[in-house]
């Protein structure tokens, strides 16, 4: 794997921020949420940085098969 989607990038995230990005990894939809609203309010694009949030949130394990039925998808979510 690239180094860019290690995990271990996110020590170089703010300080305000890390603890969210750090829960972010871990797959938490409020600090993600709140990760993707401090990229888009960057003048520039965001850092590589957060390209290992990406990558752990992009799990195709967590994506729903087309034939789930939602119901059940969700409550198994939650």
């Amino acid at each position: 794997m690239h180094h860019s989607f290690s995990l271990t990038n996110l020590d170089y995230v703010p300080l305000s921020l890390r603890k969210s990005a750090k829960a972010a990894a871990k797959k938490s939809p409020a600090d993600l949420k709140r990760i993707a609203a401090h990229c888009l309010s960057l003048d520039t694009a965001a850092p590589a940085t957060y390209l290992s949030l990406v990558y752990r949130n992009l799990d195709p394990a967590d994506i729903p098969s087309s034939t789930a039925d939602p119901e059940t998808s969700l409550a198994a979510a939650k």
